[in-house]
């Protein structure tokens, strides 16, 4: 950045070289915060042909004045008169840090049910009312009855189709054991009768009886 007296020096030597007149104004853009507030550039001011504006197209133009027009007022911020690039909070409310917004995804069921109803209960004899009891009227405590009231009857037809399943299991063992055993009953009835044969062909070679 050109230091302030470089540039009002050479504001003079443009001023001399350019010769603004009303014939013909001369309009000085510059977009420098320092250059716009140089009060030693006031004396050199002829006048409303020469004037210092800011480098911002899109900024309305105002009325030409005989003296170097300020800042625009998008460089200033509203809190700080003084325009500093972090200006200090004025009122109680600017010095409270900033409310986060609550994601809609962090809600519950809880979050949303209605309050339950209080209802008191009456004693037996009718005359004094007993401690108030809450009942709740939530919509999904019915649901989450019957959900629950499902998954025992399914956890309990499933202990009995196990137990089911270990009783077959059991018997077709069962039932292999006894074949097992008749079998070798069977084989060593065929082999004593088999061996008694034998000895009666070995005892009669002749076959006379």
């Amino acid at each position: 950045m050109i230091q302030t007296q470089l540039f009002t020096r050479w504001f003079e030597h443009f001023a001399d070289y350019a010769e603004p007149t009303e014939a013909s104004p001369v309009l000085l853009l510059d977009r420098h915060f320092s250059h716009t507030n140089n009060i030693g550039l006031g004396s050199i001011d002829t006048g409303p042909n020469s004037n210092t504006r800011e480098n911002q197209s899109t900024s309305v133009l105002r009325p030409d004045s005989f003296m170097i027009l300020p800042v625009l007022p998008t460089y200033i911020s509203p809190t700080s008169p003084s325009g500093s690039p972090h200006p200090v909070p004025t009122s109680q409310a600017e010095k409270r840090p900033p409310l986060q917004e609550r994601n809609c995804l962090v809600f519950s069921p809880f979050d949303i049910m209605p309050i339950p109803p209080t209802s008191k209960a009456i004693s037996n004899s009718g005359h004094k009312q007993a401690g108030s009891e809450i009942k709740s009227s939530s919509p999904y405590k019915k649901k989450l009855k019957t959900l629950e009231k499902k998954l025992l009857k399914l956890e309990k037809k499933e202990r009995k189709e196990e137990k089911e399943e270990q009783r077959k299991e059991e018997e077709i063992k069962r039932q292999y054991r006894e074949a097992q055993k008749k079998l070798k009953t069977k084989i060593e009835k065929s082999k004593e009768q088999w061996k008694k044969q034998c000895c009666e062909i070995d005892n009669d070679i002749w076959g006379l009886g």
